[in-house]
């Protein structure tokens, strides 16, 4: 059987957080609380279907990045069913797309912080971290949102891709998207001083580089936001120190001591049920 595109948006609302893939010379799969499942019936698909069904969500300018790169990654907009990301890149038997709905960004205080965290974080590091999949992307606007809310800052949000756009009421809030907005990333966080910025965001994927650039943008004053695919809360401070040379270690653990603030964790268990862990640095800690 060949399902519509309707078909697949309809199973991927009806079970947040799902996956679908769609790849050539495969029937269709579908993640669902991180089991990986055959959807029920499907076919398999020749890679003139997959592209039938990658050339109905692009328009021309989306068509012509994909022809000279080979891959995309967008956000498609359904009348009906709401947005969804899609990711395409190619393969040995053709090309292969991902499809998973973008969740709405949840209400601050159910992500477990206060005002009075926003309102005491004018420095340091904060850091979102989970699973992959597991909604930081939510938890980490929702949280930039709180902060251009309730304080007058200026936020710079560097992100591989704009999946919602937020606004702020106090201060201001600007989305920058890699390859879009953003051509050379290390260049463009050289220059925030130079913007005014007092709130770094970082959504995308972290080398030691980057990783640096933002250790010293706190430890010149600045806020940072940064989201980490991680399983564990504990394992963050590991993780960071462990991106780094032995020689740079010692340094970046003390940095770490010195300016880490705040934690949110997110994990998902089997039965799909979120829970977060906040850690939060005290006098003592």
């Amino acid at each position: 059987m060949i399902y519509g595109l309707d078909q697949f948006f309809q199973l991927l609302t009806d079970n947040p957080g799902a996956e679908l893939y769609l790849s050539a010379g495969s029937v269709v799969w579908v993640r669902i609380k991180g089991k990986l499942s055959l959807v029920e019936n499907s076919e398999i698909l020749t890679t003139e279907v997959v592209e039938k069904y990658l050339a109905s969500l692009l328009n021309a300018e989306q068509k012509n990045i994909f022809e000279s790169t080979g891959e995309i990654d967008l956000v498609y907009s359904h009348k009906l069913s709401g947005d969804f990301r899609i990711s395409a890149y190619p393969h040995n038997r053709g090309v292969s797309v991902k499809i998973r709905k973008i969740g709405t960004i949840p209400a601050l205080e159910t992500i477990g912080i206060t005002a009075v965290d926003l309102q005491s974080l004018k420095s340091g590091l904060v850091i979102i971290t989970g699973p992959k999949n597991s909604g930081k992307s939510g938890d980490y606007l929702a949280f930039l949102q709180g902060l251009v809310n309730q304080t007058c800052v200026k936020i710079v949000s560097f992100e591989k891709l704009i999946e919602r756009v937020i606004f702020g009421k106090q201060g201001i809030l600007e989305q920058r998207q890699l390859k879009k907005h953003v051509r050379n990333l290390s260049e463009s966080l050289r220059n925030l001083a130079d913007e005014g910025v007092d709130v770094l965001g970082l959504d995308l994927d972290l080398d030691a580089e980057i990783l640096a650039q933002a250790l010293v943008f706190a430890e010149r004053g600045g806020l940072v936001v940064l989201v980490m695919n991680l399983l564990e809360l504990a394992s963050v401070q590991s993780r960071i120190i462990s991106s780094f040379t032995p020689e740079k270690q010692p340094e970046v653990r003390n940095i770490l001591e010195k300016n880490l603030r705040l934690i949110i964790g997110r994990t998902v268990t089997e039965t799909g049920e979120v829970k977060r862990e906040i850690w939060r640095k005290t006098i003592n800690s």
